[in-house]
């Protein structure tokens, strides 16, 4: 058995996608740079519910329209790839914006002025960040498995899956797998040289004309309408007669609450390795999370398997889990950073102004750990390779009664399984925000 070929076509697919995904972020660019930060926020904040939604919806939302295309035609991989190019061009698009790279509008003019502005000039302005951006695209398409393994895609990540859950033995899953590490090495190892040498450069506010305003909208409401609304208003009409069994028999409500507890434990480890370590120390802890959960949960289990009830237990899950949320985790604390004042900072802390301080500091900061926690609770890779049989999540559980068909009671099921982190989250923030404010009074 060999995966040298899905491995192939699968980074063909994210050299592709990657490549869409840098041209669409660099067409936005300059519509994005000349948005006001209240509006651009809401621009990251509208697609990043698209990229924090467990994508298993979207999976089980779309299967119906998916099934009419054979497995393995042009169709089916041509909607493959266009949901992937939607979910991660926004990725592509803030990892442009934080190298804020050139030319901004006073270099065009300048340009213009002394008659230069062809081809090598402009990929001298650009520098570096369109390869950092592809880089990480590409690590994320060819990482995708959830959408995979619904769709039946051929690729290198669920043939390895199958292939291990099926009762491989783990030094074969391994072998296996060294293509796929081979082909994320070769991308990992100049994506970290890049960003060590990467420098922060002035961010030039531009006055452009609106008309390239049309690529950001179309992710605005393409995203969430292809991954959340879409699906799940289908869930939701099928699921609309099995919510009355779940209730009476609250199934997978361990599983949720599993669910639940680890996502809150490996999002605040996360969050609290990433604010505590210097800048080397972080693009090291990196690398294992950019490997992607199925590689990291593998190499997991041929580290902890010798170590007896330790790696029977959940120890394990939570080590992996954790440290795929660490490069998100730094990401998240470097966007904190650049949007937060140091000079306000340091006077709301000493003057003890504690609702500045909030909006400075601690709301930010809570925002963060939501976000890493809405991530960690959609994951199933690493929960269906690591997780004990008496701590099954619920996303596990879903997918296992999914090759069984959908059912009233399934949709239901996977209705509240999304519903229950972003309910969390919501009451969650609500709370702190009330706990603050009346502290400040």
């Amino acid at each position: 058995m060999s995966l040298l070929t899905p491995t192939l076509l699968a980074t063909a697919r994210a050299v592709v996608v990657a490549l869409l995904a840098v041209l669409a972020a660099l067409a936005a660019g300059g519509f994005l740079r000349g948005l006001s930060t209240r509006a651009l926020r809401t621009v990251f904040a509208t697609t990043a519910v698209v990229f924090f939604t467990p994508t298993m919806l979207a999976g089980y939302g779309w299967l119906p329209t998916v099934a009419h295309w054979p497995s393995g035609s042009v169709a089916r991989e041509i909607f493959y790839g266009a949901m992937l190019w939607v979910r991660f061009t926004p990725v592509a698009a803030l990892a442009l914006w934080l190298a804020n790279p050139g030319p901004g509008s006073s270099a065009r003019h300048c340009a213009k002025l002394a008659g230069v502005g062809g081809g090598r000039w402009w990929r001298r302005e650009l520098g570096a960040a369109p390869w950092l951006a592809a880089g990480v695209v590409f690590l994320c398409v060819f990482q995708e498995f959830d959408l995979a393994t619904s769709w039946g895609i051929r690729t290198w990540t669920v043939g390895l899956f199958d292939a291990q859950i099926g009762g491989l033995s783990l030094n074969e899953s391994l072998q296996l797998a060294m293509p796929a590490l081979a082909v994320e090495l070769a991308v990992i190892i100049p994506l970290l040289c890049v960003l060590r040498h990467l420098r922060p450069r002035i961010r030039e506010k531009t006055h452009e004309s609106r008309a390239g305003c049309l690529l950001p909208l179309v992710h605005v409401f393409a995203g969430p309408a292809l991954f959340l609304f879409g699906p799940a208003c289908f869930v939701l009409g099928l699921g609309l007669g099995g919510f009355a069994a779940w209730m009476e028999n609250f199934t997978l409500v361990g599983e949720l609450a599993h669910s639940l507890l680890l996502a809150f434990v490996c999002a605040l480890l996360s969050w609290l390795i990433a604010t505590n370590v210097k800048r080397n120390m972080a693009l090291a802890l990196a690398v294992p999370g950019l490997l992607g959960p199925l590689l990291l949960s593998l190499f997991t289990l041929a580290i902890t398997q010798p170590l007896g009830a330790v790696g029977r237990s959940v120890l394990p899950l939570v080590a992996v889990l954790t440290l795929q949320l660490l490069p998100l985790a730094l990401l998240l604390r470097v966007l904190i950073r650049l949007g937060t004042a140091d000079t306000a900072l340091h006077i709301a802390r000493s003057s003890g102004a504690r609702p500045v301080l909030w909006s400075l500091s601690h709301g930010p900061a809570a925002g963060a750990v939501l976000l890493l926690f809405g991530m960690a609770y959609g994951d199933f890779t690493a929960s269906a390779l690591l997780a004990p049989p008496q701590f099954t999540t619920v996303f596990v559980r879903i997918f296992n009664l999914m090759h069984y068909g959908q059912s009233a009671v399934l949709s239901a099921s996977l209705f509240i399984a999304v519903a229950a982190p972003l309910l969390a989250c919501w009451l969650t923030h609500r709370a702190l925000r009330a706990y603050f404010a009346r502290r400040a009074h």
